[in-house]
């Protein structure tokens, strides 16, 4: 059997000043599904809110420890779409895989299989990792033929309404130009969700390019993988930690208060 070419991806991390947090991300990302350090090039935004008693350069010391290539982004101002817009704009890989600081993966996942679904289903772009339940399949879950793992619920998924900012691989095609049309104003999620942005501009609560986003968003399918039987393989590690330091990050926000 020949030797499996592995493609290239970039990470792309929106981050604040927390480094602990940063850590058992990356920790728990690069035991269950990083494995390979020379094949990623990790893009980080670090905010500059957050701990306090933390320096920005030890949140670039965590990336560096995990990852050979890092390339990182100190703003002056916290701001999570402008966030989202930079690291997207930086990518160069055919397969971006973006991951807020503050996630913990509990399943192994082979990275390839979600590269395989994009290659196999032309329509996605994007494969999302699940932090709920999944609901009963219907008729939207496909199973498909995956050369890298062999395993009953290995390269199934579930077609998903909408993008995700939770642990999700994307074509690189796409959030390159997902980074040209999104605006500022808006919260990323919410104005990547299709007809949203049209409504929001409508409405006067957002100056957005709405024609260009619809002609973007209307091109593709989204997904969520399906392992572990559907149960949820991501949790959010960063409430408890939100909560303790009286940082808010309400729905549809875009900065951090």
């Amino acid at each position: 059997m020949g030797e499996i070419l592995m493609n290239k991806i970039d990470i792309t991390t929106t981050a604040t000043i927390r480094p602990e947090i940063l850590d058992k991300t990356l920790r728990s990302f690069t035991r269950c599904i990083f494995h390979e350090r020379d094949r990623y090039k990790f893009i980080i935004n670090i905010d500059p809110i957050g701990d306090k008693g933390k320096k920005k350069e030890e949140v670039l010391e965590v990336a560096k420890k995990y990852f050979n290539n890092v390339i990182c982004n100190f703003p002056n101002k916290p701001g999570f779409t402008k966030a989202v817009m930079w690291l997207w704009s930086h990518t160069d890989s055919d397969y971006v895989f973006h991951l807020e600081d503050d996630w913990f993966i509990s399943h192994n996942i082979n990275i390839d299989n979600m590269v395989h679904i994009l290659d196999i289903y032309s329509k996605i772009c994007s494969v999302r990792l699940s932090k709920g339940q999944i609901a009963a399949a219907k008729k939207v879950i496909k199973p498909i033929s995956c050369p890298y793992i062999q395993s009953e619920d290995i390269g199934k998924f579930q077609l998903f309404p909408r993008l995700s900012l939770n642990p999700t691989l994307f074509r690189g095609d796409f959030v390159r130009e997902a980074a040209k049309v999104m605006t500022i104003k808006l919260n990323p999620e919410s104005q990547l969700v299709k007809r949203f942005a049209i409504k929001k501009e409508k409405k006067g609560k957002g100056d957005c390019n709405s024609q260009q986003i619809e002609e973007l968003l209307s091109k593709w399918d989204h997904s969520v993988l399906m392992v572990n039987n559907g149960r949820p393989v991501v949790k959010d590690i960063g409430l408890m930690w939100r909560n303790k330091h009286g940082i808010q990050r309400k729905y549809d926000f875009m900065y951090w208060k």
